[in-house]
């Protein structure tokens, strides 16, 4: 099943910028899986969006958990992918997948589209909320109990009912180098992390005012944010 990753911020930036700070992030993303053990997997990369194919599917929600983590990511879905030939593929591959997910449940259908078909996003929504319909309680397009997402590209269609919430920001690497002085309060470390998230490298400059046990509480929390957060680059301590 593959990872459907959304890049938020990315895609506003110009063709030039946005084709490097793509390269970026899958650098990054190929760093961070591989950092957690994660070294069987395929990368498909499309406009506006990445797609992570593991051979393993079991490892699945231990990879969300890292991409969360991957700085320029601003949410991701675990999805079914379908090559489609005609708006009824779509429809009955969808009634397969979520006839249970909305049984006896208030449902909608969200859809996106990129690409020219002869059919409409309003058609997608129509066509799949027809099928789904007998199974459910009743349509509610205000606030559903069940959500059903299909995304269209081109001759492929992606469904998923997680939308799940990462960190955004922009991916390090493409914001040049900072330091951060560490003295030991939350505030510096919490400002090295916004830094990151905001595309940079980050070195720190440790001073110790407090002992050989303040200093290992502070080389805890600089182990976090370069083991948890730092992805794509191997932050210096000075």
């Amino acid at each position: 099943m593959p990872i459907l990753l959304r890049l938020g911020e990315i895609t506003l930036k110009s063709n030039r910028t946005r084709g490097r700070f793509e390269s970026l992030l899958v650098h990054n993303i190929i760093a961070a899986l591989k950092m957690e053990g994660l070294k069987d997997f395929q990368i498909l990369r499309e406009r506006g969006r990445i797609f992570i194919y593991l051979r393993d599917e079991e490892l699945e929600r231990k990879a969300i958990d890292v991409l969360r983590r991957v700085f320029g990511i601003t949410s991701l879905s675990p999805v079914k992918e379908l090559c489609f030939k005609t708006l009824s593929d779509i429809a009955k591959y969808a009634e397969e997948l979520f006839k249970d997910y909305v049984k006896d449940r208030s449902f909608a259908v969200r859809v996106k589209r990129v690409g020219k078909h002869d059919f409409t996003s309003l058609d997608v929504a129509r066509e799949v909320g027809a099928v789904l319909y007998k199974y459910a309680k009743r349509v509610n397009l205000t606030n559903p109990e069940r959500t059903v997402y299909v995304e269209i590209r081109n001759d492929k269609a992606y469904f998923y009912t997680e939308v799940i919430r990462a960190f955004g920001g922009l991916p390090i690497g493409s914001e040049g180098k900072v330091v951060a002085l560490v003295s030991g309060g939350y505030d510096s470390a919490v400002a090295a992390w916004f830094m990151l998230r905001r595309g940079a490298k980050v070195e720190y400059v440790f001073c110790n005012l407090g002992g050989l046990a303040h200093e290992l509480g502070v080389l805890g929390v600089l182990k976090v944010l370069a083991e948890k957060w730092s992805y794509g680059y191997s932050p210096v301590l000075h």
